[in-house]
């Protein structure tokens, strides 16, 4: 499957840095943030407020080759000025094609892009979607993802699951690092799996149909 008829689909994707167009991965290596990046795809773009005092968010409008920038610091305050206010409250944006905005976070530190669905041939490569996967490794993917590292294997255990077995499984078919950590593959199956970026444990074992025993 292309990667633009896949996003035509689904509205959220991990991309490993490598795969990130040169002008964000230029703006990521001087804030050391050499990560994976969660892709946004849509034309409407909705921005929220930045949400803790001690969190720098800046804002990067790419447009026509060009990249203008906004810095914003902290929440909301009596002498922010209406281009800051903007940036700390949040906007709404409808992209054109050509057109991206790219969003970092000190706290936590993390990057987010938003991209027209006709821009994202030209700028990232194909994902392989295919589903080679059971049920119980499906459910052991989304306990990797959910739950810490201590917690994974005996919650595995009370949906009759042997975790060591099928992370073993996992990391053979490329959906966990050879660590055991969930990786870009991982992620994506279960965006495009269960049709959204977050899902609990009892929503895996309900849509797969297995039950706690």
């Amino acid at each position: 499957m292309r990667l633009r008829q896949y996003f035509l689909n689904e509205s959220v994707i991990i991309i490993g840095f490598k795969d990130l167009p040169d002008w964000v991965k230029n703006i990521m290596k001087e804030k050391k943030m050499k990560k994976d990046v969660e892709v946004n795809i849509g034309a409407d773009v909705n921005i929220g407020s930045n949400w803790h005092d001690s969190n720098v968010r800046e804002i990067f409008a790419y447009k026509n080759g060009k990249v203008k920038s906004q810095l914003a610091i902290g929440t909301q305050s009596l002498g922010d000025s209406p281009k800051d206010l903007i940036a700390k409250k949040g906007f709404k944006y409808t992209l054109k094609q050509g057109e991206m905005i790219l969003v970092t976070n000190t706290y936590p530190k993390t990057a987010k892009i938003y991209a027209h669905p006709n821009d994202i041939n030209k700028t990232m490569l194909d994902v392989p979607m295919s589903n080679d996967l059971t049920k119980e490794e499906i459910m052991t993917l989304g306990l990797t993802k959910s739950l810490k590292s201590f917690a994974r294997k005996e919650e595995a255990m009370r949906y009759g699951i042997q975790f060591d077995n099928t992370k073993q499984s996992l990391i053979k078919k490329g959906y966990l690092s050879k660590n055991g950590s969930i990786n870009k593959k991982g992620k994506n199956f279960l965006i495009q799996y269960f049709k959204k970026d977050f899902i609990q444990d009892h929503e895996i074992a309900s849509k797969l149909g297995i039950k706690r025993q």
